[in-house]
């Protein structure tokens, strides 16, 4: 729970910054009216938002790991239907694609300095929670069994089956778990 608290709270502050920054540029560099500096903002909040769940869906990098084809179809269809309406100013004044096109630059830009994750970031909770896990563990419960593979081994629980036993296997040889999978699926009320 540290470590999404932690993502989401530095995430979370890089978002607050950059849209004050953008609306400083908007309002004392730019000099834009009140109404495309609202358009601006609308852009900004839309694109930066939806990028930041390419920047947080994986433990490293984004390009680790290819987004599923329904949410890039999803993001990218989002992102061109909001586009257009601060373009074309539906329910708001038009932009134009000039400051559009900065708008998505700086968004860019912005969620490309996350790309700067600490360390602790990539290696997960196995950093952040190493001290809470590594005292006795109680046999018969799975979400400690979960956890202690998590930070012992760096595997995911999978949802197939097979992938579980194979975890929980591994899972016994490194923290001396004496429950077989069925019971860990028993315990937890499955079944």
């Amino acid at each position: 729970m540290r470590l999404v608290l932690g993502i989401s709270t530095v995430l979370g502050a890089i978002g607050v910054v950059s849209a004050f920054a953008l609306f400083y540029l908007g309002e004392r560099v730019f000099h834009l009216d009140r109404a495309h500096i609202q358009t601006l903002m609308y852009l900004k909040l839309s694109v930066a938002g939806h990028l930041t769940i390419f920047l947080t869906r994986t433990r490293g990098p984004f390009w680790s790991i290819r987004p599923a084809r329904v949410l890039w179809v999803a993001v990218l269809g989002t992102q061109i239907v909001a586009t257009l309406i601060a373009v074309y100013g539906l329910f708001m004044t038009p932009l134009g694609w000039g400051w559009a096109l900065f708008v998505w630059g700086y968004a860019l830009a912005i969620g490309s300095l996350t790309l700067l994750k600490p360390h602790c970031w990539q290696k997960g909770p196995s950093i952040l929670h190493r001290r809470s896990l590594a005292g006795p563990m109680n046999s018969t419960s799975s979400e400690a069994a979960a956890k202690a593979l998590q930070v012992k081994t760096g595997l995911r629980q999978s949802a197939r089956f097979g992938h579980i036993r194979r975890d929980i296997a591994r899972l016994r040889k490194y923290r001396g778990v004496l429950a077989t999978p069925t019971q860990l699926v028993a315990s937890n009320g499955a079944m």
